[in-house]
């Protein structure tokens, strides 16, 4: 089952690379209001690992966000 949810950042493994100029072009975006589609993770021990949003989670915690809406599956 697909489930979209808020999800902690302090929960989400940073094991990506990403571009600072991308990074900071999407915290000015999510500042001023813009709502970014969820990001996608997997369940791995320990947390989640991002499969797409990167760069999105990056901009999320540059700017002290706390959680962000996240896709993932759950095995039912």
């Amino acid at each position: 089952m697909r489930v979209i949810r808020e999800i902690p950042l302090s929960l989400i493994n940073t094991d990506r690379r990403t571009n600072a100029a991308k990074v900071d072009s999407y915290a000015s975006l999510m500042r001023s209001g813009v709502r970014f589609p969820p990001v996608k993770l997997q369940n791995v021990v320990g947390g989640f690992r991002i499969s797409d949003g990167g760069h999105r989670v990056a901009a999320a915690r540059l700017l002290g966000i706390k959680s962000i809406r996240a896709r993932f599956f759950l095995n039912v």
